[in-house]
């Protein structure tokens, strides 16, 4: 009797368990299917997080790519990337930092190595390198980040070419507002493609007029040789220094001064132009030329004076040892005296004569 006492005791403790297992395995599986879940919804967020991520990266209007911090490896990158460097993907991922970066600038390998060191880049401007060779000018910020074990450096890129286009635009616009002297910017071809307000008054053209024409139109006919033949140095890569008549509005012939040179206007090749007005310079020139030329006549008249003055000292004393012969009857001995008398009248003649070929020469006629 015990022992049956016995086991229905131990099957009420073993049914008293079982009945603890069922609930706690009620418990575990009511667990279990809380952490699926929250393991679905959290792997759903974070697929669609990354896909978000992904889309941003895919669509971003700026160049981002993903380098082996150790190696500088490029390891991904977005396309606007290659289309702004101009590389395939496949192509790109097999090349390094230096390849794309001129990194031989500005301290490029210590920025490189600090980037590593310190885990992040303030922006900075750097220079890159596209396929075509050509450099592009863009501001770069980054940050080291660990990807699947890996130190990886994330870099943004921002072109900033059009930016530096517009500073250039507004040194160049600052030049032309304070220059005293007319300043072109002009096509290869002489097309004016920038004028300042100083060319609109000498020249007596509104701006919106002379932008559209050319140096063909406002240079004198008779230069347009010296123009063909500038033109043509200066599209060799010449500095080129010229004058020639600039016809205002009002049909007056100006001459010019200037000094034009190959730059880059707006990504294409373009002439700067100078211009000096000489109306001044050539007015103190021929001022200058008339005092010489006076001078000279003063000088060449004094000498002219002296030179005549001793030919009629000749003349007077020659004349006189003749009248003596005369009054004495000694006929024949005048010849002597007449003689030096006709000597002197010739040299005379001759002073003359060279005096009348200089003032032909000082006039001009």
């Amino acid at each position: 009797m015990k022992e049956i006492k016995g086991l229905r005791l131990r099957i009420k403790e073993l049914e008293s368990l079982l009945a603890q297992a069922e609930r706690r395995s009620y418990i575990l599986t009511n667990l279990l299917k809380e952490a699926t879940t929250e393991f679905k919804q959290a792997l759903e967020q974070v697929t669609t997080s990354e896909a978000n991520f992904r889309a941003i990266i895919e669509n971003a209007p700026e160049a981002i790519y993903i380098a082996d911090a150790e190696t500088r490896q490029i390891l991904d990158c977005n396309p606007y990337t290659t289309q702004w460097l101009g590389y395939t993907r496949s192509k790109l991922l097999s090349m390094r930092i230096e390849d794309i970066l001129d990194i031989g600038s500005r301290g490029g390998r210590e920025n490189i190595r600090k980037a590593v060191e310190y885990g992040f880049v303030h922006v900075q401007e750097r220079r890159f390198r596209k396929k075509s060779g050509a450099f592009v000018d863009a501001e770069m910020t980054g940050t080291v980040v660990e990807i699947q074990g890996r130190k990886c450096f994330l870099a943004l890129v921002r072109d900033i070419t059009e930016r530096k286009t517009i500073e250039e635009l507004s040194r160049y616009k600052e030049l032309f507002d304070n220059v005293i002297d007319p300043m072109i910017i002009s096509h290869s071809q002489g097309a004016f493609l920038e004028i300042n307000g100083v060319a609109c008054e000498r020249f007596g053209y509104s701006r919106r007029r002379l932008l559209s024409m050319s140096f063909k139109d406002i240079i004198s006919p008779d230069h347009m040789d010296i123009l063909k033949e500038i033109g043509q140095k200066i599209r060799s890569g010449e500095n080129v220094q010229f004058e020639v008549d600039v016809l205002t509005r009002s049909g007056e012939a100006i001459p010019f001064e200037f000094h034009s040179r190959m730059i880059n206007y707006q990504r294409k090749p373009a002439v700067l132009s100078l211009a000096r007005d000489l109306s001044i310079r050539k007015q103190m020139e021929k001022t200058l030329i008339h005092s010489e030329r006076l001078s000279a006549v003063g000088e060449m008249a004094s000498g002219v004076a002296h030179n005549f003055n001793n030919l009629l000292q000749v003349i007077m004393g020659a004349g006189e040892a003749a009248l003596r012969k005369l009054e004495s009857g000694e006929i024949r001995k005048c010849n002597e005296a007449l003689s030096i008398i006709m000597d002197a009248s010739h040299r005379g003649a001759d002073i003359v004569n060279r005096i009348k070929d200089f003032t032909l020469l000082t006039t001009g006629e």
